[in-house]
């Protein structure tokens, strides 16, 4: 299981490789939260959908972009790439999702690569590759800007990227869920105010479209004092 590092907030983009963010945890203060770690490390206990990432998503790159992929984009992503084991990043297919996304405008962008992965980058908050959606979970929460004490800076901010066939994302916070912007299989979610601690996001509840829902554990962790 992936297991996501917090680091010190500064103005960055991040180019970090990752598989899937399985646990968010930091050493105080105000933190930003990218993916870490390369897709070869070891990760008991957690079993990956035998399908790639980029058959999970296959609808997104079998349509136009919802915009135009930056070349600087594309340069990042494909450094970032030769880093992992994953492939190359096939350029022609990359594909913004979503973008203007909260106050600092976050877009997401994808990329498949010649091994099936997907690579992404959320622009200001993470970005890495994965080769493939754990099992049962079709999203998974792959960056955000998250602070403690949660005063200590904005409200929290969390995105990830979601297989076909799901119709909604909502983030569960102290119990009640709250919708995330969601489409073409990228979502994000802004807390209402910093006032709420980043650990009280316990679960995304993630709607299919055929109505049935799934619920995914976050693992937003308190750091250490």
């Amino acid at each position: 299981m992936l297991v996501t590092r917090m680091r010190r907030r500064r103005s960055l983009g991040f180019v970090i490789v990752a598989v899937m963010v399985a646990t968010i945890a930091g050493c105080g203060g105000s933190k930003k939260m990218p993916p870490t770690t390369a897709t070869s490390l070891p990760q008991p206990g957690v079993t990956f959908e035998k399908s790639s990432a980029a058959q999970a998503m296959a609808s997104v790159f079998s349509r136009p972009s919802k915009g135009r992929v930056p070349k600087g984009v594309v340069a990042a992503v494909t450094r970032m790439a030769k880093t992992a084991s994953g492939g190359a990043v096939v350029v022609k297919q990359g594909r913004l999702l979503l973008t203007n996304l909260g106050p600092s405008h976050h877009t997401i962008y994808v990329f498949p690569t010649t091994k099936g992965q997907v690579c992404f980058t959320i622009t200001r908050l993470a970005a890495g590759c994965k080769k493939a959606f754990i099992l049962g979970q079709p999203a998974s929460m792959d960056g955000g800007d998250l602070h403690f004490p949660a005063a200590s800076g904005p409200p929290a901010e969390l995105a990830g990227l979601t297989e076909d066939g799901v119709k909604r994302v909502q983030v569960v916070l102290n119990g009640t869920a709250h919708d995330a912007v969601f489409g073409h299989d990228a979502w994000y979610y802004r807390f209402p105010t910093n006032q709420i601690p980043a650990t009280t996001a316990t679960q995304l509840l993630v709607t299919l479209r055929d109505g049935s829902t799934k619920t995914i554990p976050t693992h937003i962790t308190k750091p250490p004092a």
